[in-house]
């Protein structure tokens, strides 16, 4: 048998959800890809978007490149950009973390869906001084899945 070339093991965490578009609140909702074309839009630097996605941004006339969605948030209410790619997750995190945040925005409709299904792992070098714990790793993911604590 050769030598084994995989340097990670990579443990299956879920499924990535996929990126919407917040908006202000009072803001006109967005349903469809063409609508954007008359938005500002903020994409997060290093984000790594859904296949889809990074089409839509590619093309968009008007993609502003942001630091950070601390950034876009506080561009959004200075209506310095008119709407952020993110998921849902992540902006919700963000605005429960400040209240001036609260009733401040929305999600659009538009839902940027990838084509293919995305998963996240976990990735664990096998060269970690940590490695021999792959298998404890495994089953405390798989009872954190059973139990409903990982999305």
């Amino acid at each position: 048998m050769g030598r084994s070339t995989t340097i990670m093991f990579m443990l299956p965490l879920g499924a990535a959800k996929p990126e919407v578009l917040l908006v202000l609140n009072h803001s006109d909702d967005i349903h469809t890809v063409a609508e954007l074309n008359r938005l500002n839009l903020m994409v997060i630097r290093g984000y790594t978007y859904n296949s889809n996605t990074i089409n839509i941004i590619a093309k968009h006339p008007r993609a502003i490149v942001i630091n950070s969605l601390e950034v876009g948030l506080q561009m959004l209410l200075r209506k310095r950009g008119d709407a952020i790619v993110t998921t849902a997750e992540y902006a919700k995190i963000r605005i429960q973390d400040k209240p001036e945040y609260q009733n401040q925005f929305k999600l659009a409709s538009l839902v940027f869906q990838d084509a293919d299904p995305r998963f996240i792992h976990l990735a664990l070098s096998k060269a970690s001084p940590h490695a021999h714990l792959r298998q404890s790793l495994e089953k405390a993911i798989a009872s954190m899945i059973a139990d409903n604590l990982v999305d």
